[in-house]
């Protein structure tokens, strides 16, 4: 075609599905899952778990009549044949909801292939080296064609290599096509007063665009009308239903979409007149919305277009063939879904009208649209049951967990572990619920994130592991996975992979915990000497005796002493330390971890060289204003171990952790104003009372600047 505008004269102006528009439509499409990975194409609407989910069970329901009324063939496949498979996305997800309940249809138990179709081989190709798709697969649950259904004859199965025909299939098929007939060749029509004419077009081509990259955006259209005759179309059904628009006594455009007449008509034949028909997409099936003021609108989807589609005419098609339709008594918003019956016996059907209405109609994949929309536009912040409730709704779409991901992140870390543990289950159906068509929208990072900040370090650890799978490794990913190895008790590991992440990308968080890990393995009770910092403090002598004649030492806190802890951390201890009760070794766990992944936050345990763990000590850093580090601690020990000098060990331990170590200038801590046993070690340690309010004495310990 030449790519030079052409003059009034020169113009060709031919029928709407004549165009040159459909040639560029179909090379977009030819990119395969280049169009799906770079989300070229919005497809959320007909491909979620939820409008799966009513598609798989109106196709039981179906197949289920067809057993009641003995049309299935013994020994023979079932065939569910999706035309324009896009992503595969919608597949996969009807197979996971369609294979949950086929078992319990226990007398279907006939084997069942699902056949993702599209014209180009490039998305054949895409979909058969999906991970993802390879169980099905392998199974002998999915199979792929290159099938373009207003043309071919045949269904050439590129994994099985068998060939389908209309001789070879015994039993009734279910098609499904979602966004599909928006985007196929139909006709433009136009009323005025009471005459019926067609709008014949022109591309519009600018002489500086290449056709073959032309995009659709750059669309123009020159229009010139033509008288229409009874007899427009060959067909005489297809005239038919023309014909009846202009009864309708309303002015305006319309469109009549040919290529589903002729595709339906093909399917008649192909299946010996025996299917079901499942159509979902932007258009409308009441008159109300067919027949408009203005030309059709295009609607532009990345590198491709679309029209409304005419469910009114393409209702009308089914009938006149003597078959019946399914579709809601509403009008729709965003999605129109319906379903075509092709068969003798109509009646046949209660089962899959029952499904229909219960799955499409009470409350249709446009309901639950408008429902997300509304939903998400809300400002209030949600509570954990009511997110819950939603994902339940959705059929554990990842999308809501991903609108959600911030809010969930501030609810998960304060629930108990009880409502963790039932998240936990939500989780992992959300990510069965995934299917995967862009690496850089990776949902394993996110529910690997909240399964750590929920405490289930193992699952986020899986998680990021299947994140650098569809990924590969980035440093944010290396350094969460350190953290969970840190929470699990593996310094070793998680000094390896914060390292890693930071050899990838400066993470300053990632800094101050390889800072963290350095200062906290390199505890020791030998940290004095001629140059140590706390020969500046007044009671130096008193704190180097204890630091060179006891059995205490201080470790690590780490996720082996939670057992130890809860059993010594008495409600009485607790109390006295100001930290909350602990009511089981989960709890103590928890606990653990929480100090452990604070970066501020240094935490040891107690042990005594003969006993084991007998206690806790921990402090936090603070930046003053000043430029000064200012540590506070806090420590406890088992009731069994009060009054033998150990915590005045463990605290002269950390006074020389902090101020040589961890170069702090100030050291500060409270106490309750009963807690006399603490008062007394802080005192005599040369700690100074600053302050004294609601039942708590301040006390903090300086170097003496020289």
């Amino acid at each position: 075609m030449s790519s030079v505008k052409t003059t009034e004269s020169e113009k060709r102006f031919v029928s709407l599905s004549q165009s040159e528009i459909w040639q560029i439509q179909q090379d977009f499409f030819a990119q395969g899952g280049e169009v799906w990975k770079n989300s070229l194409v919005p497809n959320y609407i007909t491909s979620n778990p939820f409008i799966a989910n009513a598609y798989a069970q109106v196709t039981l329901a179906y197949l289920d009549d067809c057993y009641f009324h003995q049309l299935l063939e013994p020994n023979q496949r079932i065939y569910i044949v999706e035309l324009g498979a896009g992503a595969g996305q919608f597949g996969y997800l009807f197979l996971k909801s369609f294979l949950s309940d086929y078992g319990y249809y226990q007398h279907l138990n006939q084997n069942i292939c699902y056949v993702m179709t599209d014209s180009s081989p490039t998305n054949i190709s895409y979909w058969q080296s999906h991970e993802q798709l390879k169980p099905y697969i392998d199974r002998g649950l999915l199979d792929f064609a290159c099938f373009n259904a207003s043309i071919d004859e045949e269904l050439q199965l590129s994994v099985s290599k068998k060939i389908i025909d209309k001789n070879s299939i015994l039993n009734p098929v279910i098609f499904i096509a979602n966004y599909l007939f928006d985007c196929t060749p139909q006709d433009v029509f136009e009323i005025k007063n009471g005459e019926l004419y067609e709008q014949l077009v022109s591309l519009n081509i600018d002489s500086k665009v290449d056709f073959k990259l032309f995009h659709p955006k750059d669309i123009k259209f020159d229009y010139i009308y033509q008288n229409c005759s009874p007899n427009h179309y060959k067909n005489d059904i297809w005239n038919d239903i023309l014909n009846t628009y202009k009864s309708y006594n309303k002015s305006g455009v319309f469109l009549f979409p040919t290529w589903v007449f002729t595709v339906l008509e093909r399917l008649k034949r192909f299946t010996n007149n025996k299917y079901l028909f499942l159509s979902g997409d932007k258009g409308h099936h009441h008159i109300d919305n067919i027949i408009t003021n203005k030309y059709p609108k295009l609607g532009i989807f990345g590198g491709c277009f679309a029209f409304d589609v005419n469910y009114h005419a393409i209702s009308e098609f089914v009938l006149k063939t003597g078959k019946e339709v399914l579709q809601t008594p509403y009008k729709t918003k965003s999605i129109d879904v319906l379903g075509f019956l092709f068969s003798e016996k109509n009646s046949y059907y209660s089962r899959t009208k029952h499904a229909f209405n219960n799955h499409i109609v009470n409350f249709s994949p446009d309901d639950f649209f408008i429902f997300k929309t509304g939903l998400e536009n809300q400002r209030q912040t949600p509570t954990l049951t009511q997110i819950i409730s939603y994902l339940r709704i959705s059929k554990w779409d990842v999308r809501v967990l991903y609108t959600y991901y911030e809010t969930l992140n501030d609810l998960l870390p304060e629930q108990s572990l009880a409502e963790k543990q039932g998240f936990r289950e939500i989780l992992e159906k959300t990510w069965d619920s995934h299917f995967n068509t862009n690496p850089e929208n990776n949902p394993a990072f996110h529910i690997a994130t909240l399964f750590g900040n929920m405490g289930f370090h193992k699952d986020a650890i899986t998680y990021y592991q299947h994140s650098q799978r569809l990924s590969g490794n980035d440093a944010n990913t290396e350094f969460n996975l350190g953290l969970c190895y840190l929470s699990l008790g593996d310094i070793e590991m998680a000094s390896s992979l914060i390292n890693n992440a930071l050899s990838i990308e400066e993470i300053p968080i990632a800094k101050e915990f390889r800072e963290k890990l350095k200062n906290w393995t390199s505890i020791t009770n030998k940290t004095y000497g001629k140059t140590s910092r706390i020969k500046a403090l007044t009671n130096y002598k008193l704190i180097k005796e204890k630091l060179t004649s006891s059995p205490i030492t201080l470790e690590p806190l780490l996720p082996k002493y939670a057992q130890t802890l809860y059993k010594d951390a008495t409600p009485e201890i607790m109390e006295l330390t100001q930290l909350p009760i602990l009511t089981n070794q989960d709890e103590a766990m928890l606990l653990i971890n929480s100090m452990i992944t604070d970066p501020k936050t240094y935490s040891f345990a107690i042990t005594h060289k003969e006993i084991g763990f007998i206690g806790v000590i921990s402090i936090s850093i603070k930046n003053k204003k000043d430029g000064n580090k200012l540590g506070k601690f806090f420590y406890w020990l088992g009731q069994s171990y009060w009054g033998k000098g150990y915590g005045t060990t463990a605290v002269c331990q950390l006074v020389s952790f902090a101020f040589n170590t961890l170069m702090l200038d100030e050291l500060m801590t409270n106490v309750l104003d009963h807690n006399s046993r603490s008062i007394n070690i802080l005192n005599k340690l040369g700690f100074l009372e600053y302050n004294s309010k609601n039942g708590l004495k301040f006390y903090r310990c300086n170097l003496v600047k020289n």
